[in-house]
């Protein structure tokens, strides 16, 4: 989780855990986490198996991460089991699993919004895969209560002003007690 400011705000994935009862959230936006390969890649412009996937070099994000569990709950649900996979890395970082795929590492698994650059260079492609993803959706936390001040309200105003042009306004949701 990226904090702004006190370590009372911040953004994230939603994942099963429960949040702490004086912590709200609210929506930001829906993103997917999808297969990544170099732009030259064998499977660029074909749909992929999900069979295929336990075949191929995995580069995945740490264990605990949010990225992680998305990925191996819908390996799961798509019938694979982690220990059939070949995760031959495990990275920290988006940005670093981007890297060692674009230089040929492996396949990758990250969000869609994060390769934007790189799908407009050339230097990563997006695998259509069957059967596997979802949506996930980034939400804001912050603690019930007002508003926060400074950098971290300032923030939080700009985040809802993107928000709300992308999609119209939407109604902050509270973890019920």
């Amino acid at each position: 989780m990226t904090f702004i400011g006190p370590p009372h705000f911040g953004q994230r994935q939603r994942s099963d855990e429960s949040l702490h009862r004086d912590v709200g959230d609210e929506p930001f936006v829906a993103d997917e986490i999808v297969v990544v390969v170099p732009s030259k890649h064998e499977w660029v412009g074909q749909q992929v198996e999900v069979q295929q996937l336990c075949k191929a070099p995995l580069i995945l994000r740490e264990k605990g991460s949010g990225t992680r569990r998305v990925v191996e709950a819908a390996l799961r649900a798509a019938g694979i089991q982690m220990k059939h996979t070949r995760v031959i890395m495990e990275l920290d970082s988006t940005e670093a699993i981007k890297s060692a795929v674009e230089a040929g590492l492996g396949v990758g698994f990250v969000s869609r919004r994060a390769i934007q650059k790189e799908v407009k260079l050339d230097t990563l492609r997006e695998a259509h895969t069957y059967q596997i993803w979802h949506s996930t959706n980034f939400r804001d936390y912050l603690p019930h209560g007002p508003e926060p001040r400074g950098a971290a309200g300032v923030f939080l105003r700009f985040l809802r002003e993107k928000r709300d042009r992308r999609k119209g306004p939407t109604t902050t949701t509270k973890k019920e007690e």
